[in-house]
């Protein structure tokens, strides 16, 4: 039955995947948009087709009524969708039989096409990825159930892009398996962009070549199978977006223009640093174009596709990028305790040294504190640098990809120093790293050819190895060989204390919601406040000295429980404590539960009390 509902889930996600690509084609023919090649036109009108989507999923959620407004967006997505289906699907089965591969090719279409299956099966597995447990997919599941408005008690909410609105949508039909493809379906895409920039330089084998080393980049397969969040949709985008930019010289026309923006703004609509990608997208389209009217096109596409998250957080707070502007816009109503700890957590407060550039430009930077696939992007954009410097002719693509490239790399140094947030221009950079060994078949070079061949060679080989490894749990499940419980409590961070507070205060949640401070909290079933001050605005701790100021949140935001488990935040421990003593606190329910210490790829794990109190007044 779960290896049922997986394949049922990847195949509603091809499905709604080829309503995309067709309407997507309908707004191409609609603003007269130049042909590129048949799979270019494809991403394109897949781009096309999603972000409008998203766009229409961000305005609906204005209007409240999320549930039905939803449905109604997917059947009219369908209803303009069907006339063009069949033209879709008779060019793509007209592009697969074109290719005519090799036996080298033939190899690596095989390789593509497990490493995909691998991953799809990967990705329906039940969530269990920390940022998406912590707010990604919490955030939506909020929005569905207790409607759309603020919640300062996270902080991280007001990150909800518009890419997040397809986690919405898979939610909303009543599957996180849906919405967790959704996120898997980003990085096939993106590999398809990957093969097709690496195919402005090079033969076909070698886009493959390229496609393959993409998905067994460690950050992309985490990105693809349990991370659940929407990094890798910025990627595509980019990726495209760069495509439209390089033909733009050749095909010089408002639709190119008005795409290549509407690209850069799905990116800066997904993420706040999404916004620096964008902004690199504009400088490589202004070296291209030289010309304003065309960049006035650029900057209206962006600002009619990605302008929604910022007009909402503006709305709420009067800072359209909560909270990193409220202390120049509201600083009546900054909370300097979280705006500190979020700024340390994004990196955002730290200064990044010249080795610092130089190794983040090459996709090398790594903590070695905070290991883990997250920050891992492998070694050859790193190795094939000078080839990339060398080989590579000056042409609309490299220009195109130099620009996106280094201007990324060093506006998210300034302002993040997060390796992590290079994710969307990863695509192209691999691109031109693997184009350019594929430039050394013409020259005398043979020696370095053969140290290039048999370092990707090596590099696939520790992929595949690194992929089976991490996936293994994950494959398990999604295939019925282990049950959904068993696996949510070997890999779910904080589960068992989610299970813990669901059967204790089942049957009283209506009564008042429950404090809670562990990070991870989408599989809480009851009314809930995330207490963290690091994350919760209302909450700054030389505030809440006092009884009277915890009575105080705990009426106003109907809190009757809070648990414990198994310390409190240090900020506010010592107040907290002082309740218990009190009595204002009163012991209910006390357990055990078991759960990582530090991050879950050292698996080690430890039992922990959790105890959740009555709140008496």
């Amino acid at each position: 039955m779960a290896l049922a509902r997986t394949l049922g889930a990847l195949c509603g996600v091809a499905v709604l995947t080829l309503l995309f690509i067709s309407f997507g084609r309908r707004l191409l023919r609609w603003t007269k948009t130049p042909h590129l090649n048949a799979p270019e036109d494809l991403l394109l009108s897949a781009a096309a087709g999603v972000i409008a989507f998203e766009a229409a999923a961000a305005i609906i959620a204005f209007t409240g009524g999320l549930r039905i407004g939803l449905g109604v967006l997917i059947l009219s997505l369908a209803i303009a969708a069907i006339p063009e289906v069949g033209g879709v699907l008779r060019e793509i089965l007209a592009m697969f039989r074109a290719m005519k591969p090799s036996g080298i090719g033939k190899a690596l279409i095989a390789g593509v096409a497990v490493t995909l299956l691998l991953q799809g099966v990967a990705a329906a597995a039940p969530l269990t990825g920390s940022d998406a447990l912590h707010y990604h997919f919490t955030t939506a599941r909020a929005y569905l159930v207790d409607g759309f408005h603020p919640n300062f008690s996270y902080v991280e909410s007001f990150y909800f892009g518009q890419s997040h609105e397809l986690i919405l949508t898979g939610l909303s039909l009543g599957s996180e398996k849906f919405a967790l493809v959704l996120m898997y379906l980003a990085g096939v895409l993106a590999a398809g962009g990957v093969g097709c920039v690496t195919r402005r330089w090079a033969p076909r084998p070698w886009g493959w070549l390229a496609v393959l080393a993409f998905l067994l980049t460690p950050i992309v397969f985490w990105q693809m199978t349990t991370s659940g969040t929407p990094d890798m949709w910025m990627a595509f985008f980019a990726t495209v977006a760069v495509i439209c930019i390089s033909s733009y010289r050749c095909h010089p026309s408002a639709a190119l223009a008005l795409w290549a923006g509407v690209l850069a703004g799905g990116i800066a609509g997904t993420k706040y640093t999404g916004c620096i990608i964008a902004a690199s997208l504009g400088l490589a389209f202004l070296w291209e174009a030289r010309s304003l009217r065309p960049l006035a096109l650029f900057f209206g596409g962006a600002l009619c596709a990605g302008i929604w998250p910022y007009a909402r957080n503006f709305f709420w707070t009067g800072d359209p990028v909560f909270p990193f502007g409220v202390q120049f816009l509201t600083p009546s109503n900054v909370n300097h305790f979280t705006l500190t700890a979020v700024m340390a957590a994004t990196g955002a407060n730290k200064h990044a040294s010249i080795l610092k550039f130089l190794s983040m430009t090459m996709f090398a930077s790594f903590d070695p504190s905070s290991p883990g696939f997250f920050q891992y992007f492998g070694p050859l954009c790193l190795v094939f640098a000078p080839l990339v410097a060398l080989t590579i002719r000056n042409t609309p693509t490299w220009r195109a990809v130099a620009t996106v490239w280094l201007a990324s790399s060093v506006g998210v140094a300034l302002t993040s120093n997060g390796a992590r947030f290079l994710l969307p221009v990863y695509p192209i950079a691999l691109a031109a790293s693997i184009g350019s060994v594929a430039q050394l078949r013409k020259s005398p070079w043979k020696l370095a050819k053969t140290l290039s061949l048999v370092t990707i060679g090596g590099v696939l080989l520790m992929g595949i190895g690194g992929l089976l490894i991490y996936a293994r749990y994950p494959l398990a499940v999604s295939a019925g060989v282990m049950s959904r419980e068993e696996y949510l409590r070997q890999r779910g961070p904080d589960y068992e204390k989610a299970e813990f507070v669901n059967n204790a205060l089942s049957g009283k949640g209506s009564s008042g919601k429950a404090l809670v401070f562990f990070r991870h909290t989408y599989y809480l079933n009851v009314p809930f406040v995330f207490g963290d001050p690091d994350v919760n605005w209302k909450i700054e701790p030389e505030k809440f000295h006092s009884r009277d100021a915890w009575l105080d949140l705990f009426h106003r935001e109907n809190i009757r429980w809070v648990v414990r488990a198994p310390d409190y935040p240090k900020a506010i421990a010592a107040s907290l404590l002082e309740l218990e003593v009190s009595g204002a606190l009163a012991p209910v329910a006390e357990g055990q539960t078991t759960d990582f210490i530090g991050k879950r790829m050292e698996d080690v794990k430890r039992t922990t009390p959790i105890v959740i109190f009555q709140v008496r007044n």
